[in-house]
């Protein structure tokens, strides 16, 4: 991680950077992470989380997606409704 975030590239994809980290180190990075994308300029920064309230922090538009199907795309304030993915609907494909 720290290679890519050390190099000037147009764009950043990081998937779940936190997720095996424990919970007060999981803070401390986050408080770096919002200094860090603030301060890469022009770059696009992909962060992919499970955790809502880590894509709120982070995310400056936040994408919500369930079962690789886009539910909603907003600007964080407005995608706050979207903290639960929606209930579970069998598909014409799914067998009992």
């Amino acid at each position: 991680m720290a290679r890519a975030l050390a190099r000037a590239t147009g764009i950043l994809l990081l998937d779940e950077p936190l997720a095996n980290l424990d919970y007060k180190l999981r803070e401390q990075l986050r408080d770096e992470f919002k200094t860090l994308f603030s301060d890469r300029g022009d770059t696009i920064v992909i962060y992919t989380t499970t955790e809502p309230a880590e894509a709120m922090m982070l995310g400056d538009v936040v994408l919500v997606m369930h079962e690789g199907r886009i539910l909603q795309t907003a600007p964080r304030r407005r995608s706050s409704n979207a903290r639960r993915p929606p209930r579970w609907r069998p598909s014409s494909t799914t067998r009992p």
